[in-house]
Formats: C-alpha cells, sequence, structure tokens
C-alpha cells in the first residue's frame, strides 16, 4: 500500500504540469470519486452471503434485527447505491457537458442539499414502513457506530 501511495505520488510529480493544466479535473475526479468509492462500498455488501452495509449498520446500534427489519435495511442498502451512482453520473454529465460553473453549483452545493435530503427521505420512509420500530436520533446513532468501531480497533479487529 505505501509503495502504491509512493508511486502515484511519482506520477503525480512528474506530470504537475499537466495537472495544473487541468486542474479542475481534480476536483472532478474527487467529487466523482467519492460517490463511486461509496456505490462500490455498499453495492458490495449486497452480494449473496454479505450482510448488507445499512444491517450492519443497524445492528451496530440496535443489536438483533427483525425479518421486517432485516429486509427493510436490504433495501436501503440498495437505494444509498443506487443514488451514489446517480450522483456520479450526473456529476460527470454536467462536468462533461455543461460549462465549469454549472458542475461547481452542482458539486459544492446541491450535493450536500441532496444528501441531507436522502437522510430525510429515508427516515420519513422508515417512519411509515416500520411504525413500531423504536428509532433512534442522528447522533446515537453516529455515537453508537463511533464506541462501535473504537472498541473494534482497540480489539484489533481489521473488518
Amino acid at each position: 500500500m505505501i509503495a502504491g501511495c509512493l508511486a502515484l505520488l511519482g506520477v503525480l510529480y512528474l506530470e504537475r504540469g499537466a495537472l495544473l493544466e487541468n486542474f479542475t479535473w481534480l476536483y472532478f475526479i474527487q467529487h466523482a470519486g467519492t460517490f463511486v468509492v461509496l456505490a462500490i462500498a455498499f453495492g458490495r455488501t449486497l452480494g449473496r452471503g454479505a450482510e448488507p452495509m445499512c444491517t450492519r449498520l443497524h445492528r451496530v446500534v440496535h443489536g438483533s434485527l427483525t425479518d421486517d427489519v432485516a429486509r427493510y435495511t436490504r433495501q436501503v442498502t440498495l437505494a444509498w447505491t443506487a443514488f451514489f451512482v446517480a450522483l456520479c453520473l450526473i456529476s460527470a454529465g454536467l462536468f462533461m457537458l455543461t460549462p465549469l460553473a454549472i458542475w461547481s453549483l452542482f458539486a459544492n452545493l446541491l450535493t450536500p442539499i441532496l444528501v441531507a435530503a436522502m437522510f430525510g427521505a429515508e427516515y420519513l420512509v422508515r417512519l411509515r414502513v416500520l411504525p413500531e420500530f423504536e428509532h433512534v436520533g442522528m447522533l446515537d446513532s453516529v455515537r453508537s457506530i463511533w464506541a462501535a468501531s473504537s472498541a473494534s480497533a482497540a480489539s484489533g479487529d481489521s473488518r
């Protein structure tokens, strides 16, 4: 991993002139690349025998889960995967086909709004689909996940 990073830094150094001439591409790669990585991270947990990402997060926050919740968290993982793919495709389309100012508006202003809207929409759907479920606030969820990841790191679990 270190050798790969050093090789990448070497290539970036050798190609610094081209990078300076095309600096906006770095912003695009950062923006679209983030959503590609998120789509892959969520999407690969949807494979046969894998535990969907949102199911895993649910287990960390709530412990056990019912069949209804397991089905719902799988669907939510699929929805987030599709959302990340859509953001990446929209970003690429706007970057390639519109003036930079329009892509920049999307990347810097609309993307955070869309992500917040997705969280809000998912929450409203969850209230409707799982009305009897104990709903936990965002901060409590983050605290639970943080505590679990800290405990996992302390125990040497590298998953």
